[in-house]
């Protein structure tokens, strides 16, 4: 199906912002197909799956018809471009939840939906109407005084003829909420919330503030939101937009008015952030690159293609839940690992997630022999990043899962390179687990005590100064400080790898028994 150019515009907000993985436009039912002949149903115009988190998106471009009276002009537009977004979402949500294997990426329903469509009440629907055409009317109606971003109200009367208008509703009455973003606020949220993680706690704290009480709350535009959101922490140290204790209960009525984005945006600490962002975004590439190049296993691991692909899409996803503030420290500290490394000098670092207490990662920079094929190279160093994943625990008490990633350690003699990613749910710690670790431990000579260095790696959000924008000063890593051991101990652990798969890969086959 041929995409309009708005559509286009958000295929691509969504996939920088998101990530091509997890971000699939015009998605289709089966409905309406009579033994394997005629169309699907377009469900929605994007679609985002990640984890239990559903992004449902309708995209609605409609010109607003200007006849010179405002009260008839904008409840005919409201009708078409956010009552009828409000109709196609409720019942995307409603197929979604009752048929979720009913789901293709093309309208003749021969290519499946590639993500599982979770279940249960842990599965949470975000709905997004994305309305274009009200910028320049609304402009024009508060006189050039107004950014033209549409107002906001909790009241359930807004949108009808009479109300004030260019103001939306938060869905339907007695329905779900719906978030209502027009083309100025759709590039603002965009550009200041480009993770999965960042955009959908701003999500979160939004409907608390306008859906969280009895009283009538009207905001002139989500960017007024979003400057409040990003100037405020509450106890638990995250954004929010207004703190219960502000707001005296007796309370009928609250209204955020025009002025806070203006002052936001252009402040200096949004612009320090915007600069300590720019090394995040290593991160991002990584993803994307990894998800587009992913390749099956080498042959001796023991891992089925089915598994290993489940496996990789859970670490990919791990690595995109990453706050954008997380992400910055991730990618400094896998540069870092990179420039530490040599020709003949192997380096690696396992670090704990900043956003996630239970999530460690391990950073592999790994020198390739002279002599050896690349394809040797890759089973060695994938070998090698396996046995750390695994004694990565002893280092890292608290993670319940590992991401692994290798890479091609530095050398000016070579062109290219390739990454590697593994993982491993750790799960319940046993008696077992930690003896076999500390058995690959020793056997490759990997992690251990006299050779861990420990470090940290920290940051301000909104830093004063590029000092304090990141700090390397922690994680566990080590470095092969005597070369000609760490040669012997390669060439000795290099005949004994596949020995030590193939037994581990046994002892767990045991263990599933």
């Amino acid at each position: 199906m041929t995409q309009t150019e708005s559509e286009k515009y958000l295929t691509n907000l969504c996939r920088r912002s998101f990530l091509s993985l997890w971000s699939h436009p015009n998605v289709f039912t089966d409905e309406g197909r009579i033994g394997n002949k005629g169309s699907g149903r377009e469900l929605c115009d994007l679609l985002v799956v990640f984890g239990n988190d559903v992004i449902i998106f309708s995209d609605k471009h409609c010109v607003y018809k200007d006849t010179g009276d405002t009260f008839v002009d904008w409840p005919r537009w409201y009708r078409r471009a956010v009552r009828a977004s409000f109709r196609q979402l409720y019942g995307a949500e409603a197929w979604l939840r009752r048929f979720p294997k009913r789901l293709y990426v093309n309208s003749n329903c021969t290519t499946p939906f590639p993500l599982k469509i979770p279940s249960g009440v842990e599965t949470r629907f975000h709905r997004i109407a994305v309305t274009k055409g009200s910028l320049d009317p609304c402009q024009q109606f508060f006189g050039g005084k107004s950014l033209g971003s549409l107002r906001i109200s909790t009241d359930p009367t807004a949108g009808t003829a009479g109300y004030f208008p260019f103001t939306v509703h938060v869905g339907e009455p007695g329905k779900p909420f719906v978030h209502v973003f027009d083309e100025y606020t759709l590039d603002v949220l965009f550009a200041e919330l480009d993770t999965v993680a960042d955009f959908l706690a701003y999500l979160g704290k939004k409907e608390q503030f306008l859906a969280g009480s009895d009283r009538v709350v009207s905001v002139d535009g989500d960017e007024q939101m979003l400057g409040v959101y990003l100037k405020k922490l509450n106890a638990a140290g995250e954004h929010d937009i207004v703190f219960a204790d502000e707001i005296p209960a007796n309370v009928d009525f609250v209204h955020l008015q025009e002025g806070i984005w203006e002052e936001v945006s252009v402040s200096p600490q949004l612009r320090a952030k915007r600069d300590a962002d720019r090394i995040s975004y290593a991160w991002d590439r990584l993803i994307e690159h990894l998800a587009n190049n992913a390749q099956a296993p080498p042959e001796g691991l023991g891992t089925k293609p089915e598994s290993y692909a489940d496996g990789l899409e859970l670490a990919l996803r791990t690595m995109a839940a990453e706050s954008r503030l997380s992400r910055r420290q991730l990618a400094a500290a896998l540069i870092d690992v990179r420039e530490r490394s040599g020709p003949r000098s192997a380096y690696a670092r396992v670090l704990m997630s900043d956003s996630f207490r239970d999530t460690a990662y391990v950073f592999l920079a790994e020198p390739r022999p002279p002599q050896e094929s690349y394809a040797d190279y890759r089973n060695y160093r994938l070998a090698r990043l396996s046995a750390y994943c695994k004694v990565a625990p002893l280092k890292a008490p608290n993670a319940r899962q590992v991401i692994g990633i290798a890479f091609d350690s530095v050398d000016p003699s070579r062109r290219g390179g390739s990454e590697d990613v593994a993982y491993l749910e750790v799960g319940e710690r046993t008696l077992e687990m930690e003896q076999e670790a500390r058995e690959i431990q020793k056997q490759f000579g990997i992690l251990q005590d006299a050779n861990v260095q420990q470090m940290h790696v920290r940051g301000q959000e909104y830093p004063d100064s590029p000092a304090d924008a990141l700090r390397i000063e922690v994680e566990s890593e080590q470095r092969d400080r005597a070369q000609a051991a760490k040669t012997r101990a390669r060439e000795k652990a290099k005949k004994k790898w596949k020995e030590t798969i193939r037994r581990l890969s046994k002892a767990r086959n045991r263990r599933k028994r």
